[in-house]
């Protein structure tokens, strides 16, 4: 009896899982609507070829550096990123910021325990940019949010925006 269940259940499983050889020649599973290809008898999750958001994943270290509570985050570097962490320390968000080589590293700050940030959110993703004009800018949480737009003139808050009558891609916001 055991034999005939291990028979129907290997069944089963080949039913479920359709194995088909990729554009590469490399054999892979199809399992519902995910592949994964198959590397000597282990699957592995292929990459998402490039769909890579390094400015949400900066986002999500800052994040994820308050709750763990740490004294301090390191990022990649790059211009725009930066120039965001700058609106964040100038907004008093975050501590100091240090760009040395290949890194920045942000200081976080607490306030009796307690993070500057409770929540951070990216607006505008790789599949759906957001745009706002100067007079369509919203206020975030009575005031005490801010909202952090990419302009012609450069990464500032949604409030100098606004003074400024610009316009511009809706990056994050914060409170």
């Amino acid at each position: 009896m055991e034999y005939a269940d291990s028979v129907l259940e290997i069944l089963h499983t080949k039913e479920r899982y359709q194995e088909s050889k990729n554009h590469h020649g490399k054999k892979s599973l199809e399992i519902g609507n995910s592949f994964f290809v198959r590397k000597r008898d282990q699957l592995e999750i292929p990459d998402k070829g490039g769909l890579v958001d390094p400015i949400a994943d900066m986002l999500i270290t800052i994040k994820n550096g308050y709750m763990a509570k740490k004294p301090s985050v390191t990022i990649p570097v790059s211009k725009f990123k930066l120039e965001i962490a700058k609106v964040l320390e100038k907004e008093k968000f975050i501590g100091n910021i240090k760009s040395e080589d290949r890194e920045i590293t942000i200081e976080l700050l607490y306030d009796n325990h307690k993070p500057k940030i409770s929540q951070i959110q990216k607006v505008s993703k790789l599949g759906l940019r957001v745009y706002s004009k100067s007079k369509k800018i919203p206020t975030l949480k009575g005031g005490r949010g801010t909202y952090i737009l990419s302009t012609p003139q450069g990464v500032m808050t949604g409030k100098e925006a606004k003074a400024k009558k610009l316009g511009g891609e809706v990056i994050c916001r914060v409170w």
